[in-house]
């Protein structure tokens, strides 16, 4: 017996509740990062609205990688977005930085103050740095230490995980 993907003799709609995060976006994130007029990076960062990823674009200068991205994340709200209602589930003395990228997986090295708070917000800051990093060209997961070892943090079913996280363990709080 084999398994494998139904054909249909012609197109069919897709409810827009089922297509995938981000595909209907009309102002959809590049692959790469693009260069602004000023020749600053434009780059994604995800932040929370309602209990949901928000992505924002931020203007960073060039190359734009993990680093950069990181750092935007920590930097929190601009006085607009929180004007907005977007805010981040990320605690306000938490450190992160990128220490190594392999395989297009990402090492983010966080302070204690990151497992902080509650679930649902442990949650939210976990999905932030997941999409925030996976939005660079070649990172496709996370994996979180702390003091240079492994550490879990929860994913969007509340389930503690360690090693590389993607996108889909927290689709869940993914915009809609």
């Amino acid at each position: 017996m084999a398994c494998g993907v139904p054909t249909d003799g012609e197109p069919r709609p897709l409810a827009a509740e089922r297509v995938p995060f981000g595909l209907l976006d009309p102002n959809p994130t590049p692959s790469s990062a693009p260069l602004s007029p000023q020749g600053a990076v434009t780059m994604t960062i995800y932040l929370v609205s309602h209990d949901r990823l928000a992505p924002v674009t931020r203007d960073v200068p060039p190359p734009g990688g993990p680093e950069q991205a990181i750092s935007e994340l920590l930097a929190g709200v601009t006085r607009q977005e929180a004007a907005s209602g977007i805010r981040t589930a990320i605690a306000p003395a938490t450190e992160a930085r990128p220490t190594a990228v392999a395989d297009g997986d990402v090492r983010v090295d966080l302070s204690r103050a990151f497992l902080g708070g509650g679930t649902k917000e442990q949650i939210l800051a976990a999905a932030q740095i997941v999409y925030t990093l996976t939005a660079l060209p070649g990172l496709d997961s996370v994996s979180f230490t702390l003091s240079g070892r492994l550490v879990e943090v929860p994913s969007a079913d509340g389930k503690l995980r360690a090693g590389p996280l993607r996108r889909s363990d927290f689709a869940a709080v993914a915009q809609l």
